[in-house]
């Protein structure tokens, strides 16, 4: 059994995601990065993260691997395959960024990340996703004065062009 499964980090990180106060913004749920995760799995479950032996991240640790880049990585993975349809992944890209610091209850962690992008996640919203990916669209003038809806899936499967029933 993998760490992932044995420690429910799916179902945790999920629980994570969804503690977090979506407010009124119009963009839908918030981000959460990969450290912010990892900082909130290690406050909520610390025997897992004993049991998982990677520190939360951050620079000056002394490890080259830790929590939020293990995070970071297997939920692109899961994502990148559809295992997660209810989470989904963005960056940040590092372009004028020099540092971030985390603040893990007092204790300050320094990203690691510099000028590199910086994964984030959220759980999807079923309002913000269909508006995403749904669009009214002209239909090709060939094909005469219709309309159509084009879906963009989330692996860019592209547009399906359906007749609309009379």
């Amino acid at each position: 059994m993998s760490i992932w499964q044995r420690h429910s980090i799916e179902a945790r990180i999920r629980e994570i995601l969804a503690s977090v106060p979506r407010g009124e913004h119009h963009f839908g749920r918030p981000f959460l990065g990969a450290y912010q995760i990892a900082i909130a799995f290690a406050q909520r479950y610390p025997q897992a993260v004993d049991h998982i032996g990677k520190p939360v991240g951050g620079r000056d640790t002394g490890h080259r691997d830790s929590l939020a880049k293990y995070f970071a990585n297997q939920l692109s993975r899961r994502i990148l395959d559809q295992s997660l349809p209810d989470i989904e992944g963005a960056f940040l890209n590092g372009l004028f960024l020099r540092s971030l610091e985390y603040d893990n209850r007092g204790e300050t962690v320094p990203s690691s990340l510099g000028e590199a992008n910086m994964s984030m996640f959220r759980l999807a919203d079923s309002t913000a996703r269909s508006a995403r990916t749904t669009r009214r669209t002209r239909w090709p003038a060939s094909a005469g004065p219709r309309t159509a809806i084009e879906q963009v899936g989330a692996a860019g499967t592209g547009p399906r062009w359906n007749q609309p029933t009379r």
